[in-house]
C-alpha cells in the first residue's frame, strides 16, 4: 500500500445521494484528492428519495469514484 496521508470520512449520505450533507462531504472528500490525500469513505447504501431504494438485506460493496475508496455498508 503506499504511502501518504490518509483520511477516512464516516457519513450517512455520501454521493449520489441527495442532500446537503452529501454534497458536502462529496466536495470535502474531492478537495483532499486534490492535495494528493488517500480518501476513504464509509457510508450507508444510497437511501434517498425514501420510496426508490434497494431495501435488500445484502447490499455492502466497495467501489473506487473518482480516486475515492467508497465502502456502502
Amino acid at each position: 500500500m503506499a504511502k501518504g496521508k490518509r483520511v477516512v470520512f464516516v457519513t450517512q449520505r455520501y454521493p449520489p445521494d441527495k442532500g446537503g450533507n452529501a454534497a458536502r462531504i462529496g466536495d470535502m472528500a474531492s478537495n483532499f484528492v486534490d492535495t494528493k490525500w488517500f480518501v476513504t469513505v464509509l457510508t450507508l447504501p444510497p437511501t434517498y428519495p425514501p420510496w426508490s431504494f434497494d431495501r435488500s438485506v445484502e447490499q455492502r460493496s466497495t467501489e473506487s469514484r473518482e480516486e475515492v475508496t467508497v465502502h456502502c455498508l
